[in-house]
C-alpha cells in the first residue's frame, strides 16, 4: 500500500489557484497486492462519502481494533468549497470536476493530463498521485491567499501530528519552495519523549501518549530552542485534531489528540463524555512520560542535552523551571466541569485533581522550582513544602532575602528544601497541593534571629546591622540603597 508521506501545495497568483498533491491511496482504490480489506473498510465508496453530507463509516471497523484513519463525514474535503466553486480532482484512474457542491462530471483529458504532469514534476518515484486543484472564484483572492498562509504556518506541526505525512512542500510560482521534513528522534530510552526537528530551523519537544483505541499516539508539544523550552506561536497553541481547531490557549504549547469535534469541526464538544475519557488517558500517559523524562535528565543531563540540541548554558534546573513556567500560566483547573472553552483543556491535562500530569510529577518528584536564590534554589516536591516567602521578604529585588538566607537561625527554622516563593506557594494552594503551608515574613525571620529572650549579642547585632545597611530603602523610606 502506498503511503501518504509527502504533500505539496502550490499557488499561482495570476490565476488564483491552489493545487494540493499527495501520493497516498487513490480515491476509491480498495485493492492492492497483499491487501484485501479495502472493501470491508468502504474504500470503494470514497467519492460518494466525500460528496455526501452525514455519511461516513470511517474509523468504524469490525471488532474493537484501534482507529487507523483520520477524519470523518468528508468535512475536510468539503471545506474546499469555501475557496473554490468547482474543484478539479485527478486520483488514479479517476478525473472529475465537482459542480454544485456534490455532482462529479468527467474532466477533459487535456485538463487531467495537465494535473498529472504537474504532479509528476514533483516526484521521481513511480507513484500514483492525487491532485486537487482549487480555482478561485471572483472575490476569493484574499481567502485563497489566507488559506495558503495558514497552511504554511501549520505545516511544521502537520508533519508531527499526521498519521503518515512526514514531508510537506509549499511552492509558489516564481519563488523557491518551502520544505518541511520531520526528523524525529527519541530523547528518552523508553521512547515516550522525542525531539522533532522540522525544516532545519524548528525543533519541538514531543510527549508521545499512546492511546488504547488509536494506533496514532496523542502528542503534547512544546517549542524548543537552544536554551530549552520556549513559547509556541499563539496561532499554533491549544487543541489540534490532526489540524488546528479554533481552540487557542493561554498556555504556549499544543495538544493533538482524536477528540470529538462539534458539528462545525472547529471546537471540541466539551459535553461529550468520550472527550473527557480521551483527555483522561492523554493526561495519564503524559504523566508517565514526564516521570520518565525527569528521571533520565536527573541521571544523565549531558546526554539528554546533546540529543535535544541545547547549548552549554542550559542545565537540569533551568529546564524544569521552564516546564513549570509553561504549565502554570493562570489558575489551575482541577475539574473537567469547570472548563468553559476548549483551550483550557491544556490546563486541565496538567493539573486535574485525579489524573493531572504535572500534579503527578510534582507529587512524586522534586520538580517544583522554589524561585528563590542561593541555598534555597534547590527544587522541591509538593509534599516537602512547609513555608512560602511573602511580603518584603518575597520581593527578591530588594536583596533582603539574599541577606537573611545566610543566617543560621533562618536556615534552621525555615530549612532549604521546604520553602518556596509566594508566587509558587499561591499556585500550589490553588492546585490544592499546598497542605499546611505557612507564610513567613521578614518580621518573623527577625524575631527568630533575636530569639524569645529579645537579647541581642554582638554577632546578632552585626548581622541585623548588615541587613539594615544593605537594605536601607526598606527601613528608611526615601533613602537610596
Amino acid at each position: 500500500m502506498s503511503r501518504p508521506d509527502c504533500r505539496r501545495v502550490s499557488r499561482k497568483r495570476r490565476f488564483l489557484v491552489i493545487a494540493n498533491i499527495h501520493w497516498g491511496r487513490a480515491i476509491n482504490r480498495y485493492g492492492y497486492r497483499g491487501f484485501s480489506s479495502g472493501l470491508k473498510r468502504g474504500y470503494d465508496q470514497d467519492l460518494l462519502k466525500m460528496l455526501t453530507l452525514n455519511f461516513s463509516d470511517k474509523g468504524v471497523l469490525p471488532g474493537d481494533g484501534p482507529t487507523i484513519v483520520t477524519g470523518r463525514f468528508g468535512l475536510g474535503f468539503k471545506s474546499v468549497f469555501f475557496v473554490s466553486e468547482e474543484p478539479q480532482v485527478v486520483s488514479g484512474r479517476l478525473a472529475f470536476e465537482i459542480r454544485g457542491g456534490f455532482f462529479p462530471v468527467p474532466l477533459s483529458q487535456a485538463a487531467a493530463e495537465d494535473l498529472r504532469r504537474k504532479a509528476s514534476s514533483h516526484v521521481t518515484a513511480n507513484s500514483v498521485p492525487t491532485v486537487i486543484r482549487l480555482k478561485g472564484s471572483p472575490g476569493t483572492e484574499g481567502m485563497i491567499s489566507n488559506t495558503l498562509d495558514a497552511f504554511v504556518i501549520s505545516a511544521p506541526l502537520l508533519t508531527i501530528f499526521s498519521r503518515k505525512i512526514r514531508t510537506v512542500v509549499a511552492k509558489q510560482e516564481g519563488a523557491a519552495p518551502k520544505i518541511w521534513t520531520n526528523m524525529e528522534s527519541s530523547l528518552t530510552e523508553g521512547g515516550l519523549v522525542t525531539c522533532a526537528k522540522v525544516g532545519g530551523s524548528n525543533s519541538y519537544l514531543c510527549f508521545r501518549c499512546a492511546l488504547s483505541f488509536d494506533q496514532r499516539p496523542a502528542v503534547i508539544l512544546f517549542q524548543l530552542n537552544a536554551s530549552g523550552i520556549s513559547e509556541l506561536a499563539q496561532e499554533l497553541t491549544g487543541l489540534w485534531i490532526t489540524t488546528p481547531t479554533v481552540e487557542r490557549s493561554d498556555h504556549k504549547w499544543a495538544v493533538n489528540a482524536p477528540f470529538k469535534p462539534d458539528a462545525g469541526r472547529q471546537r471540541i464538544a466539551l459535553n461529550n463524555d468520550e472527550n473527557r475519557q480521551i483527555a483522561e488517558e492523554v493526561a495519564a500517559k503524559w504523566g508517565a512520560a514526564l516521570l520518565e523524562l525527569f528521571d533520565e535528565t536527573s541521571i544523565s543531563w549531558s546526554q539528554f542535552s546533546d540529543r535535544a540540541g541545547l547549548h552549554a548554558d542550559a542545565n537540569f534546573t533551568t529546564w524544569w523551571r521552564q516546564i513549570w513556567k509553561e504549565t502554570t500560566r493562570g489558575k489551575p483547573l482541577l475539574h473537567w466541569q469547570r472548563i468553559q472553552r476548549g483551550g483550557q483543556v491544556l490546563n486541565w491535562l496538567a493539573w486535574d485533581k485525579t489524573v493531572g500530569a504535572m500534579r503527578r510529577l510534582v507529587q512524586q518528584r522534586t520538580a517544583i522550582p522554589t524561585n528563590l536564590p542561593g541555598a534555597y534554589s534547590k527544587m522541591v516536591s509538593a509534599g516537602d513544602i512547609r513555608f512560602s516567602v511573602t511580603d518584603l521578604l518575597g520581593k527578591l529585588e530588594n536583596g533582603c532575602f539574599a541577606e537573611v538566607s545566610k543566617w543560621e537561625t533562618m536556615q534552621k527554622a525555615f530549612p532549604p528544601g521546604h520553602i518556596v516563593h509566594a508566587d509558587v506557594g499561591l499556585f500550589l494552594r490553588e492546585a490544592e497541593l499546598g497542605g499546611s503551608m505557612l507564610s513567613i515574613t521578614l518580621e518573623q525571620v527577625l524575631i527568630t534571629e533575636i530569639g524569645p529572650q529579645r537579647h541581642v549579642d554582638s554577632e546578632v547585632g552585626e548581622r541585623v546591622g548588615t541587613l539594615f545597611r544593605n537594605c536601607k530603602s526598606l527601613f528608611e523610606p526615601g533613602m537610596p540603597d
